[in-house]
Order: C-alpha cells, then structure tokens, then sequence
C-alpha cells in the first residue's frame, strides 16, 4: 500500500563534503509539521527527526543522507532571510572556509537572545544542524559540521 503525501519542491544546487555539486528538486511538504505554513527548506534540514534529504536528481528519486551535504544553494532569497530583520536576527559578515575545499562569504543571519548573539555562541550550540548564510541574493544552508574555520 502507498501512501501519498502532498509535496511542493524546490531548485537548489546541493555540494556534497567531496565537493561534487549537482542540481536537484528538495521536496518539501506544503504544510509544515510544526507550523501552519509551508515547510522551508531550513525547516527540512534542520529538522532532528530527518536523516535523509528527499529529493530529485537527474529525474530521480533520491535519499541524500544530511551529514553528507557540505551546503544548500537556492538562487533566491529563502522566506529566513526576507523576515529575519522582522524577527531581530543577527547579522555577521563572515568568511567560511569548509571541509569540502570551498569558501563563502556573506551574512550569517541567526536568531540569539542577548548577550548570546556572538558567532562561537551559535556553532559551539547544539541546534541548528545547517546555518543560514546569505551571499549576493543567494541563500545558502551551511551544515555546520562542515565548517573548518570562520574568518570575521
């Protein structure tokens, strides 16, 4: 028996930790679980119940294991980054260097209480798995294992 589940998707160029990048469609359910809205693509990766990213490659199907991904690119801005100053996030100028051999640059955009919104603060914390990195009207999900060094 096959259940269906509705699903929207979304372009994104994933760079796996080998530093082989490919295209592919995250599917994305169109109500999240936890709010009354779409579910993101950071709600997705930084989900602690999720493992395996859903996706399609190359027409088809595919289960990305999480902590294979080096980062997420969409081309857009996500809906974290447009809503992020209506929430008070924090954001940092930052060069990432990462273990798969690239480096990035832009803002990172996090949400802190005050007197906790320093960069160590959000990598040497637990949640999230992936950081929020905004680069020239790109939006990147950076797992943050794969972080190497952070130049401010």
């Amino acid at each position: 028996m096959s259940y269906a589940i509705e699903v929207g998707r979304v372009t994104a160029s994933i760079v796996d930790r080998r530093g082989q990048r490919f295209e592919a469609a995250v599917f994305l359910h169109t109500v999240s679980p936890h709010l009354f809205a779409a579910e993101t693509v950071a709600d997705r990766l930084n989900d602690p119940e999720i493992e395996f990213l859903p996706c399609e490659i190359e027409g088809r199907t595919e289960l990305l294991r999480l902590a294979a991904i080096c980062y997420v690119e969409l081309a857009e801005t996500a809906p974290e980054v447009e809503r992020s100053d209506e929430v008070g996030a924090v954001h940092t100028r930052v060069r990432l260097e990462l273990c798969c051999g690239e480096t990035l640059e832009g803002e990172l955009i996090y949400e802190a209480p005050a007197f906790t919104d320093r960069v160590s603060d959000l990598l040497n914390d637990r949640p999230p798995r992936f950081v929020l990195l905004a680069s020239n009207g790109r939006t990147l999900f950076v797992r943050r294992d794969a972080i190497d060094r952070v130049r401010l």
